[in-house]
């Protein structure tokens, strides 16, 4: 969905007949609006991306399907992106800072994607929980 607000912001940069009642100071003004309503999209977007994890996270710790520091991982990983969201609406100025700081907790979820790979998911946990 945010891409299209960037996409908005660049046919109004590039101009044409559409805008052309419009000055350039005023196409400026609209673009970065555009762009300013891309980037609050972004953050409500993190800040769903962990809700989503939270929930996620909980289940690997509690299903033993895969690991449990994998879960525990999943967890932190959500609660850092719901920090993220928060910030960039309440200290904007911080976002972009703590997002780097984040970064090795962001890899969860490719973590979680690599050992469903490679590994898979732990059969004797699916055999146990199918016999009770």
């Amino acid at each position: 969905m945010t891409v299209v607000f960037s996409a908005a912001a660049l046919l109004v940069f590039r101009g044409g007949d559409a805008f052309a009642a419009f000055d350039n100071h005023t196409r400026e003004a609209i673009g970065m609006l555009l762009i300013r309503i891309r980037g609050q999209a972004n953050a409500i977007n993190q800040t769903f991306r962990g809700l989503w994890l939270l929930p996620f996270g909980w289940l690997v710790v509690r299903s033993r399907f895969l690991p449990r520091w994998l879960g525990s991982w999943l967890v932190l990983d959500g609660i850092a992106w719901l920090v993220v969201g928060m910030t960039w609406f309440l200290a904007p100025d911080y976002s972009d800072a703590l997002f780097r700081y984040f970064q090795p907790v962001f890899l969860a979820e490719f973590a979680a994607m690599l050992w469903l790979l490679v590994m898979g998911a732990n059969e004797q946990a699916l055999v146990a929980a199918a016999i009770t």
